[in-house]
């Protein structure tokens, strides 16, 4: 009795036991291939640098669990191919004669750079179909019959489902009537089963924010992918990293390689959870993408409506010029001539005391003339030298007139505020030379500048020009 219990145990594991099969999965670098995987493993914690530098073919591997007991019966290997064309070759390891049956291609795009899309899935696909083209004829044409078999075959999937998992099928149902393939459907087949993940589905709002996407270039982006999955006989299945179509990608890898149920409907409509299973979609279902359409028009050609952004984002600062530092000078010298007059005559005007200023008509004669470098220096000049007499003859005048130790007090006084009086009228504002001689300053600054490499004459003269209101005091 043990023996027969043994040999049952035995037999059933052996009946559980499949085939191993081997996924390529093919790709852009920085894709997402890796991260991928590593989700479909369930990782929580994704970790991009685990992928060592220059690899040409990374191999991980996925587990493969019994739909009932939940046990691991086998494990797939996943083959990473460097995004490179150049590591192309590597794909005859498992694009044999022998192994091709046993080979699933994953193309795997970047919806975060959704200009690449079309040209890598274009790319990707003549690539392996080259490499199948060396294969022998007659294997290939029987792969291309099956994967034609399978496609046709296909059953959808509804929430009516029966309680063993599998599809609810017609009670009555005489005959499973197979129906010609419509017109531009499955016309690249490759004769090895195809999935399409959009990975990092969840920069749609990225795109949005950023690009200023709207629907209808998601929708015109899906559109263009359903349209390559049609004609590759190929499930397409949006990622991204809430892992919601994890569960769905899976269920398409191991139906795909073990023909285990699917389980799974089509879902359309959420832009980041786009699933489509290989045999469900066809032109008509594609055209209601168009319906959002308002700006462009479904036969646009892609990359006039996807435009490639990379350069724009990431493009170097534009390089300017310098402008040649002798023209700048020249360029602020008048400009801080003019400043340094307006200054002075504002702060005349904010003074009373510069009002009673006894060569008032000359001051404003000289001043009214701003082309004169010189006028603002004449006129502190001119100004000092007469205050300084005035203030001899008065202080001389009242000290002869005065008398006792009262008269010499009263003159000192005197002198004292004719002095400051002097001082108010040479300096407005009751800051000594502030304004005025912080616009010498500055002009004298440029003018030595243009002295130094010009050497005109004409600005070395107003450069050695002596700051205005420097005279008006007494040592």
């Amino acid at each position: 009795m043990w023996d027969e219990l043994l040999a049952e145990v035995s037999s059933h594991t052996a009946s559980s036991k499949l085939k191993p099969k081997n996924i390529l999965i093919l790709g852009e670098e920085g894709a997402g291939k890796t991260s991928l995987v590593q989700r479909l493993q369930g990782r929580k914690h994704v970790h991009t640098e685990d992928r060592p530098q220059g690899t040409g073919l990374e191999y991980m591997y996925l587990d493969v669990k019994d739909d009932e007991s939940e046990d691991i019966v086998e494990r797939m290997g996943c083959y990473i191919l460097n995004g490179n064309t150049e590591c192309a070759t590597l794909m005859q390891l498992l694009l044999t004669n022998e192994g091709v049956r046993d080979t699933l291609i994953m193309l795997v795009v970047d919806l975060s750079r959704p200009w690449t899309i079309m040209d890598s899935l274009e790319k990707w696909s003549h690539t392996v179909s080259g490499q199948l083209a060396n294969l022998d004829t007659e294997l290939l044409d029987s792969l291309k019959a099956e994967r034609r078999r399978v496609y046709q075959n296909y059953k959808e999937y509804t929430a009516a489902a029966a309680t063993d998992g599998k599809p609810k099928e017609k009670e009555h149902e005489e005959e499973n009537v197979v129906l010609d393939l419509e017109e531009g459907t499955y016309t690249s087949n490759l004769g090895v089963p195809v999935i399409v993940v959009v990975a990092k589905s969840d920069s749609v709002e990225q795109l949005s924010n950023d690009l200023d996407y709207h629907q209808e270039h998601l929708d015109f982006i899906q559109l263009h992918i359903r349209r390559f999955c049609l004609e590759h006989g190929a499930s397409l299945v949006y990622m991204g990293k809430g892992s919601k179509n994890r569960n769905a990608l899976y269920r398409t890898i191991v139906n795909a390689a073990y023909d285990m149920p699917l389980n799974f409907a089509a879902n359309i409509e959420d832009n980041n959870a786009v699933f489509v299973p290989s045999g469900w979609d066809n032109t008509t279902k594609i055209s209601v993408l168009t319906d959002s359409f308002q700006s462009i028009s479904a036969d646009d050609i892609y990359l006039d409506v996807i435009k490639d952004n990379s350069t724009s984002a990431t493009a170097p600062s534009r390089v300017v010029e310098a402008e040649n530092e002798q023209d700048f000078l020249k360029k602020q010298q008048p400009l801080l001539q003019d400043q340094g007059n307006r200054a002075g005559d504002g702060d005349d005007a904010k003074d009373p005391a510069a009002t009673r200023v006894p060569s008032g008509g000359k001051t404003a004669a000289l001043k009214s003339d701003p082309k004169s470098a010189l006028s603002k220096k004449t006129l502190s000049s001119s100004s000092s030298g007469e205050r300084t007499a005035r203030t001899s003859t008065r202080t001389t005048s009242t000290s002869s007139g005065a008398s006792g130790s009262g008269g010499g007090s009263s003159a000192g006084t005197r002198t004292t505020r004719t002095r400051s009086t002097a001082g108010a009228t040479a300096t407005p504002g009751g800051k000594p030379g502030a304004d005025g001689q912080n616009a010498e300053v500055l002009k004298n600054f440029f003018n030595s500048l243009l002295a130094k490499k010009g050497g005109a004459a004409g600005d070395k003269k107003a450069g050695a020009t002596p700051a205005a209101g420097g005279g008006g005091e007494e040592k």
